[in-house]
């Protein structure tokens, strides 16, 4: 297996899914022929049993072979909308850090679907495929007030020791909910490129895949 086998291996496990234009897009764009090169790989990890493909999608979905979600799992969308938020993110730097579906406690407590740092600020993101009411994303906030108040973020790894920062909640939805806190910082956008609109002008153009180690730290309006 060769880099690129096991880099788009590796996003498999971490992404859970992916559509095979979402693994071309990460994986192959570079290419001449992009679309050929990505199924000719494809199929020899297929072949190979690294990888298994869900045929009811066109063009397939793909997953780690030894995968539980089943082929008609609504999870299957819930996970490509979050490989796409990620995919949006890099189009204007490289994320770091990036944890899918992270657990930061018991069960009911704070379940982001994608944490990340974002040039050199962190995210807990939510990506809202649905329309909830009030009561459910009341109590959504709630429970990031109450991770707030349990200090256990102070002791991420990626924290500075004389500053900690407590990650800004990142709702990617259609809906703008009436939302208030005095304990967390709540951003709401349709999408990554909104979220980038929301900075100074001298942020808004994409940038190349490469991130630089300075960084440039994201500032909310």
């Amino acid at each position: 297996m060769n880099k690129r086998d096991k880099a788009i291996l590796n996003d498999l496990i971490r992404f859970r899914v992916m559509s095979r234009d979402q693994i071309i897009t990460l994986h192959f764009s570079h290419l001449k022929n992009p679309v050929s090169n990505c199924n000719l790989v494809l199929k020899r990890l297929q072949d190979r049993n690294y990888i298994r493909p869900y045929k009811s999608f066109q063009p397939y979905v793909y997953a780690p072979y030894d995968s539980k979600i089943k082929d008609n799992s609504q999870k299957i969308f819930h996970f490509l909308s979050i490989v796409d938020t990620y995919i949006e993110l890099t189009k204007y730097d490289t994320p770091s850090n990036v944890l899918i579906e992270p657990k930061f406690g018991q069960k009911g407590t704070i379940e982001c679907d994608m944490f990340c740092l974002f040039r050199n600020t962190p995210f807990m993101i939510e990506i809202q495929r649905n329309q909830y009411s009030d009561k459910v994303m009341h109590s959504k906030i709630e429970r990031y007030e109450q991770f707030y108040l349990s200090d256990i973020w102070q002791q991420f790894h990626w924290q500075r020791p004389n500053k900690k920062i407590f990650p800004i909640v990142l709702m990617i939805t259609d809906t703008h909910y009436q939302i208030t806190s005095e304990y967390i910082k709540v951003v709401q956008v349709p999408n990554i490129h909104s979220l980038i609109n929301m900075f100074s002008p001298i942020e808004k153009s994409p940038i190349s895949s490469q991130s630089s180690k300075g960084g440039i730290k994201i500032k909310i309006k």
